[in-house]
């Protein structure tokens, strides 16, 4: 629901009628399936569609745009009384390392 007040405010802040249609889903497979088969527009990190915008022949183009700018929050999740593996331990390291020096406030 917050992302579409962003998407409505959005257009309505440029003068601009907002989709009549908004499909919401937090599955990424689907949002591309439905971008390859029809007429509209994907809220996707570009993070994974890097690989895509940065071919020598893309066919996906990044409207370049400051709004709406939805902040995301994600969690590293792992058991309690199970010791995390040497490769999930360097990346929870990284994740806190890169959350202390961006000054992130409720990194842990």
């Amino acid at each position: 629901p917050s992302d579409l007040h962003r998407i409505v405010d959005t257009f309505t802040a440029q003068n601009l009628e907002p989709p009549s249609q908004i499909i919401g889903s937090d599955a990424y497979r689907i949002g591309m399936r439905l971008l390859a088969q029809s007429d509209l527009l994907v809220m996707v990190s570009p993070a994974l569609v890097g690989s895509e915008l940065n071919s020598s022949e893309p066919e996906l183009v990044q409207l370049n745009i400051s709004k709406p700018t939805i902040r995301r929050h994600a969690s590293l999740i792992y058991p309690k009384e199970r010791p995390l593996t040497a490769a999930a331990q360097l990346l929870l390291d990284e994740v806190r390392a890169q959350v202390k020096s961006s000054g992130i406030a409720g990194g842990r």
